[in-house]
């Protein structure tokens, strides 16, 4: 649930410009203090949640920022959320169904959103973090999560990290981990030009507890470089999707909701691009769709339906670094209950 919201900024979208009939737009930025019962059902399936700490109420606590495109009269408007799951913390939105631009996370001008679709439809477009690792510069979304422990003592884990330099991803001096490394004792790297191939290992060094690099020279393009390491400090990453569900939920059927919606809302539709589409598709089959309180919410998919293979609730979803390039990191191996899962591509409707 939503204890309070914390609205920052209140402003005119493109200095007040019409969208049709619907009139003018205002952008609402600020950030949302959830917390859940980590003994509730809908949330046990989130990896770490028994570990995680807890409140004077026995509640996890977590904090996602959010950002709000909504009619300045909420009469004109439809009454209809159209919620974007963000990209590692990017807005895509107007830049795959506006025909807007590319790249831009704080939308601001009529240039910015394009032909400004969703506006003129009168839709309240809403963002929220998700993502403990997306970063927040340029208006990034992200969501505070906190760190599992083992009874107040640090979880260190072996975890195994694989990068690939000069391809999609760009050429990498450096190699970001998934963890912190919590000793560089007994950690290694190898490079094999073929995923057959044996490894052979290469002399690194630490640039911080969250980077290593090679000792010598810059990584081969397309050369496979696996780096084995004790890892530590992993966030509770699967309260993205409680966060997600508990905000929509909060500004549906909650009265103070509309301190940033404006005014009520009736329906919720979700969409999502690339790495967002499969967070909404692993949103559903784990069952992030119902609420408790305050009230129900259901969902249904309009993409395809989920595949056999999907994760399971208890498996932990986060997403791969440098901006979804997969050739950057092409997995990450972590033994349960921290394993990283990547999961299929799908779009949602909440419906009422």
């Amino acid at each position: 649930m939503i204890p309070s919201i914390d609205i920052k900024a209140i402003e005119p979208l493109a200095d007040g410009a019409p969208f049709g009939e619907v009139g003018g737009y205002e952008r609402v930025i600020g950030v949302a203090k959830g917390e859940v019962d980590p003994k509730a059902p809908g949330n046990k399936g989130i990896a770490l949640i028994g570990k995680a700490p807890l409140n004077e109420r026995g509640m996890v606590e977590y904090a996602a920022d959010f950002f709000i495109l909504r009619p300045k009269d909420p009469a004109k408007g439809n009454g209809h959320i159209l919620y974007e799951v963000n990209n590692r913390g990017r807005k895509m939105l107007f830049g795959n169904i506006a025909d807007g631009p590319q790249g831009i996370n704080d939308p601001k001008t009529l240039a910015d959103v394009g032909n400004g679709f969703p506006m003129r439809r009168g839709y309240t477009v809403v963002w929220s973090g998700w993502d403990p690792d997306a970063p927040r510069a340029n208006m990034g979304l992200g969501l505070t999560a906190p760190v599992a422990t083992d009874n107040d003592k640090p979880i260190v884990s072996l975890v195994v990290d694989e990068f690939v330099s000069g391809t999609r991803g760009g050429v990498l001096d450096a190699f970001k981990l998934s963890y912190e490394m919590a000793s560089p004792d007994g950690a290694r790297l190898t490079v094999r030009e073929r995923q057959a191939d044996p490894r052979r290992d290469v002399a690194w060094t630490a640039v911080d507890a969250r980077t290593v690099k090679l000792a010598e020279g810059k990584p081969k393009p397309g050369f496979i470089y696996e780096f084995t390491y004790q890892g530590t400090k992993p966030k509770v990453q699967g309260l993205g999707f409680a966060a997600t569900r508990d905000f929509v939920s909060f500004l549906r059927y909650d009265e103070r909701g509309r301190a940033a919606t404006g005014g009520p809302i009736s329906h919720a539709l979700a969409i999502g691009f690339s790495q967002a589409g499969r967070y909404l598709r692993h949103h559903i089959s784990a069952g992030f769709t119902t609420v408790t309180s305050p009230a129900s919410d259901a969902c249904s998919s309009t993409g395809p339906s989920p595949s056999p293979r999907a994760p399971t609730p208890s498996r932990r979803i986060t997403p791969s670094p440098k901006a979804g390039f997969r050739s950057a990191r092409r997995r990450s191996r972590i033994p349960s209950p921290a394993r990283r899962v990547r999961c299929s591509a799908a779009t949602a409707a909440i419906p009422s």
